[in-house]
C-alpha cells in the first residue's frame, strides 16, 4: 500500500466526546522514540523550520533508525511533496485531526511544530517536544498584542510544553520568547540559538535551484531571465482565528507594480500562511500566487528583491544580502493597533506607502543606487547572526545525538530569586471574589514574586471588563478546550463529584491519570512554587490545583461554606454536592484561607475540628486603593450610573440608603426591604436603593411592589462600579445572612459612609472594633439600625487603605509560606 493510499485512512475528523476518548487510548499505548512527527502552520504543507530538518534528518547517514510521520490538512492536497516520498520506508502522512494523527501525534518520540497543535494535545511522558516557531517578529506577539493573553492562549500552551524552542539570535529569545510570550521563569526546557534549520535552504545545490524554478515554473510562466521580485505580505488584524481577506488590494498592487516595472521584472505573491487558501481559490491571481508547496526560503534564494511590510519573512532574505524595500500604505494603522518592535524609520530598507514610489525604489535598488547595505549587515548581526547554512545540523546534534552546543543554549526558567504563583481566579464575574483577586494582584509584590493567572476564556461582557482589569505584571493564562480521557473515566469524575468521593482522585489509577493529563495539558512542564484556588467554589479547579506536581497547595473559603453548602434557592440546595465536595478536599491542600480571623474559626470548626494541624489560616482580602480617587470621577460614568449620582446628590429632602451586593438568597434583600418598610412608618422622608444584580431581582421588584414602596425603594444594576452612587449616599446597610470579608464593608468604610450590618458570622472582626453598629438579624433590629443611620446616630465608618492593605498582603504572604 503506497503512502499516499495510507495516508487516507481513518481520516474522518471526529467529534469532542469521541477525539477525547480516542486520544485516551492513544495515550495508553507506548510512546515509540525511533518515530519523529512533524507539523507545519496547521498541516498547511511540509514548510517552514520542519520540512527543513526533516530532510536534514532523513538524509543523516547515523539518524537512519528514524522514522517520520508528516501531518498535513490533506494529503490530496499537496502531491508533489507526497509524490516525492511515495514508497520510501521511513516515511509516511497523516491527515490532521484524522485518528492516524491522534494515534501518530500520541506515541511519537519526538514531535517537532513551527505553530501549535491542537488544543486537545498533551505531551506525554518521554515524549520530546521541538517548537521552531516560524520567523523572528517585527510585529507585537503575545502579551504585547491586543488582547494577547486570550489570542496567544494556545500558543503560550504549546511553548509551555516544549523541551526545546529554536530561536534566530539572543534578540529574538528576550524579545519574543522571554518577554513578549512572558516564559521568562517559568518555561522549564532550552531555547537553541542556532539559527533557523529553513534558512539553510537559501544556499541550494545547482539541482535544487533548478527543481525550484522549474516549480515556479509550473504556476508562474514566463519566469526566464527576468529579475524577480517577491511580494510578501504579512496578515492583516488582530486575529487569526478572523484573518481580513484583502484580495481586492493584493491584486490590484501587483498588477500596478508589474505594470510600472516593465518586462524587465517578474512581480509575484507569497501570501502568509492563514491567507493563502483564499487567494489559491481566487482565479485572479492565477499567474501571480507562489504555491504553498514551493519551501519560501527556496523562493527567497531565487529572488532579485523582496518587498514586504511586516512579515518576518524579511528576517531569512538578510541572509542572502539582497535588497528589501518595505510596502506600507497603512503603517499608521497598524503601528496603533497590533504594533511594531522597531519603527519604520529604523528598517532596513526604503519604506514606502505607494506603488508608484515602490517600484521607484526597486529599479533603484537593483540598479546598484543601493544605499541600505550597511543597516542590512547591522540587523544580519543582530537578528540572524547564525544564519550559515549549518542550522540543521545543529539542531540535529541537539535533538537527536545529545550533544552539547556551549554559549547557544539558553534556559528562561532560572529567576530561582522569586517565588512562582499560580493563581486560579474563578469565574471572573463581578462579584466580591474578582474584586479580592484584582485588588491582591495589584499588591503583590512583583520583584519576590512571579505570578500567574489562569481562568477560563471570558464570555459575557463583565468578565471582559474584569479580565482587562488585570494587573498587567501578572501572567495570564487562559484555559481552552476539556479533559481528554474516556467516557469511562469521566463517568467516574461526575460519580465521584455526585457521591462526595472526590478524594479517590488519587486512589484510583484512572482518575489520577484523568487529572494529571490536564494538568500536563494546561500547563505543560511548568512548575509552581505555590498554586491557589483562589475561587475556592469549584470542585474541577480544585482538583486540578492538586494534581500540581511540587507545590505547595493553597484554597480559599470566601464564606461560611458549610451554611452556603446548605444554602436554598427554592426547594433546592444547588450547592450542596460541590462545596460538600471542595469540603472533603480540604484535608489535601496544605492551607485552607479564610479571609478573616472569625470566619476562619467557623469554617475550622466545620471541616477540621479543634486538633486540625495548622493547614487553617486567615487572610483577609485587600482593598482596591483608587477606590476614593474612583468615586469621586464624574467624567467617564456609564449614563445608568451618572443618572443616580445626580439624583442623590440633588435630592436634599430625603436619607438614602444605598445597598451593594448579588441579588441572591443568602444577601437577604428581602429583610432589608421588610425592615425599609417599617423604617418608613416613621421616617417617611427616607430612600432605599440595591445595586447589583442576580437571579432575585425579580423577586425583590415585586417585593417592593407588595411592600407598597415603588417610588421610595428601587433596584438597580448590574453597574461596572458602584463606588460613585456609594459616595453620594447617606448610609450603607447590608442584610446577609452569611458572609467570608464582604468587599462592600471595606469600601464603604473607605468612602466614610456610615455602616449597619446584620450579625452575620463574622461580622465582628468584618471592620475594625465600632467601625459599624451590628444588630441582630431580624426585621425589627435592621429597622431600628436604620433609623439610628437616619437620625445620625451612626458614626461614619473610616479605613486607613495603605495601613490596611499592608496588613493584608502581609498575612497572604504568611498563607502561602512553607
Amino acid at each position: 500500500m503506497g503512502v499516499l493510499s495510507k495516508a487516507r485512512r481513518r481520516t474522518k475528523q471526529l467529534t469532542r466526546a469521541a477525539r477525547s476518548e480516542y486520544i485516551a487510548y492513544c495515550r495508553r499505548r507506548p510512546v515509540d522514540n525511533r518515530v519523529v512527527l512533524y507539523e507545519s502552520f496547521a498541516g498547511n504543507g511540509a514548510l517552514c523550520n520542519p520540512e527543513a530538518l526533516f530532510r536534514a534528518a532523513l538524509g543523516a547517514s547515523d539518524l537512519g533508525h528514524l522514522h517520520h510521520v508528516w501531518s498535513l490538512d490533506d494529503p490530496e492536497r499537496h502531491p508533489e511533496f507526497v509524490a516525492e516520498f511515495e514508497g520510501h520506508p521511513r516515511v509516511r502522512f497523516v491527515t490532521r485531526g484524522g485518528r492516524d494523527y491522534w494515534m501518530a501525534l500520541s506515541t511519537a518520540g519526538t514531535v517537532v511544530n513551527n505553530a501549535t497543535f491542537p488544543i486537545d494535545f498533551a505531551k506525554r511522558p518521554g515524549q520530546v517536544y521541538v517548537n521552531t516557531w516560524h520567523g523572528t517578529p517585527l510585529k507585537r506577539m503575545g502579551f504585547d498584542m491586543p488582547n494577547g493573553a486570550v489570542e496567544s492562549a494556545n500558543t503560550i500552551r504549546n511553548f509551555l510544553a516544549a523541551d526545546i524552542l529554536l530561536s534566530q539570535s539572543a534578540t529574538m529569545t528576550d524579545q519574543m520568547y522571554r518577554d513578549a510570550y512572558r516564559l521568562g521563569g517559568i518555561h522549564s526546557g532550552r531555547v537553541l540559538e542556532v539559527g533557523y534549520p529553513r534558512v539553510d535552504r537559501q544556499r541550494p545545490s545547482d539541482q535544487q535551484r533548478a527543481d525550484a524554478l522549474r516549480r515556479l515554473a509550473a504556476d508562474i510562466p514566463g519566469i526566464g531571465e527576468r529579475a524577480l521580485v517577491m511580494y510578501a505580505p504579512t496578515w492583516r488584524g488582530d486575529s487569526f482565528q478572523n484573518p481580513r481577506d484583502d484580495a481586492d488590494k493584493l491584486v490590484t498592487d501587483v498588477a500596478e507594480l508589474q505594470e510600472r516595472l516593465g518586462d524587465e521584472f517578474l512581480v509575484v505573491l507569497k501570501t502568509h500562511q492563514v491567507v493563502h487558501r483564499l487567494a489559491a481559490g481566487d482565479p485572479r491571481f492565477a499567474g501571480r500566487l507562489v504555491s504553498n508547496d514551493l519551501p519560501t526560503n527556496l523562493l527567497l534564494a531565487l529572488t532579485d528583491v523582496l518587498v514586504t511590510d511586516y512579515s518576518s519573512i524579511f528576517f531569512d532574505y538578510l541572509a542572502t544580502g539582497g535588497p528589501i524595500a518595505f510596502y506600507t500604505p497603512a503603517v499608521d494603522d497598524y503601528e496603533s493597533g497590533r504594533g511594531l518592535y522597531r519603527p519604520p524609520s529604523e528598517l532596513p530598507g526604503p519604506v514606502v506607502s505607494d506603488v508608484a514610489a515602490l517600484a521607484e525604489q526597486i529599479g533603484g535598488l537593483v540598479a546598484g543606487d543601493d544605499e541600505w547595505a550597511a543597516r542590512r549587515e547591522q540587523w544580519r548581526a543582530q537578528y540572524t547572526p547564525d544564519d550559515d547554512g549549518g542550522a540543521s545540523s545543529r539542531v540535529l546534534d541537539v535533538v537527536f545525538r545529545g550533544l552539547d552546543l556551549p554559549g547557544r543554549i539558553r534556559r528562561l526558567d532560572q529567576q530561582r530569586d522569586k517565588r512562582r504563583i499560580l493563581i486560579h481566579l474563578g469565574g471572573m464575574r463581578s462579584n466580591g471574589i474578582t474584586t479580592s483577586a484584582l485588588n491582591l494582584l495589584s499588591a503583590i509584590d512583583y520583584d519576590a514574586y512571579d505570578v500567574t493567572t489562569i481562568h477560563e476564556r471570558p464570555k459575557s461582557a463583565q468578565q471582559w471588563l474584569n479580565h482587562a482589569r488585570l494587573d498587567p505584571r501578572a501572567r495570564r493564562l487562559v484555559r481552552y478546550g476539556g479533559m481528554n480521557g474516556s467516557k469511562l473515566s469521566h463517568a467516574v469524575r461526575r460519580l465521584d463529584t455526585h457521591r462526595e468521593r472526590v478524594h479517590l482522585h488519587t486512589v484510583r489509577p484512572g482518575q489520577r491519570t484523568l487529572w494529571d493529563d490536564e494538568w500536563e495539558r494546561c500547563f505543560g512542564d511548568a512548575r509552581f512554587d505555590v498554586v491557589v484556588d483562589f475561587s475556592g467554589y469549584s470542585p474541577f479547579w480544585a482538583l486540578l490545583a492538586l494534581h500540581s506536581p511540587g507545590a505547595l497547595r493553597a484554597i480559599w473559603l470566601h464564606n461560611d461554606l458549610a451554611a452556603e453548602a446548605h444554602r436554598p434557592v427554592g426547594r433546592r440546595r444547588p450547592m450542596r454536592r460541590s462545596l460538600d465536595a471542595i469540603g472533603r478536599l480540604y484535608r489535601e491542600f496544605d492551607r485552607a484561607v479564610s479571609v478573616s480571623a472569625q470566619l476562619n474559626e467557623i469554617n475550622r470548626r466545620s471541616f477540621e475540628g479543634p486538633d486540625d494541624d495548622g493547614r487553617f489560616v486567615a487572610a483577609r482580602n485587600l482593598m482596591d486603593p483608587t477606590i476614593i480617587e474612583r468615586a469621586h470621577r464624574e467624567d467617564s460614568l456609564d449614563p445608568g450610573t451618572e443618572a443616580w449620582v445626580q439624583r442623590l446628590r440633588g435630592d436634599g429632602e430625603n436619607f438614602w440608603f444605598v445597598s451593594v451586593g448579588r441579588f441572591s438568597a443568602e444577601k437577604n434583600q428581602e429583610r432589608m426591604l421588610r425592615a425599609f418598610a417599617r423604617v418608613q412608618r416613621e421616617r417617611p422622608a427616607t430612600r432605599l436603593l440595591l445595586v447589583g444584580y442576580g437571579p432575585m431581582q425579580e423577586r425583590l421588584e415585586k417585593l417592593i411592589a407588595e411592600l407598597g414602596l415603588e417610588d421610595r425603594a428601587f433596584v438597580f444594576g448590574p453597574v461596572p462600579d458602584p463606588s460613585p452612587i456609594m459616595l453620594h449616599a447617606g448610609g450603607f446597610v447590608l442584610s446577609s445572612d452569611w458572609e467570608g470579608q464582604p468587599m462592600v464593608l471595606l469600601e464603604a468604610a473607605a468612602l466614610g459612609l456610615p455602616i449597619v450590618t446584620v450579625a452575620f458570622g463574622s461580622a465582628q472582626n468584618a471592620l475594625h472594633d465600632g467601625a459599624m453598629r451590628i444588630v441582630e438579624s431580624t426585621d425589627e433590629a435592621l429597622a431600628e439600625g436604620m433609623v439610628a443611620l437616619a437620625d445620625g446616630d451612626v458614626p461614619a465608618a473610616s479605613l486607613d487603605i495603605p495601613s490596611y492593605n499592608a496588613e493584608a498582603v502581609a498575612e497572604f504572604y504568611a498563607a502561602i509560606s512553607p
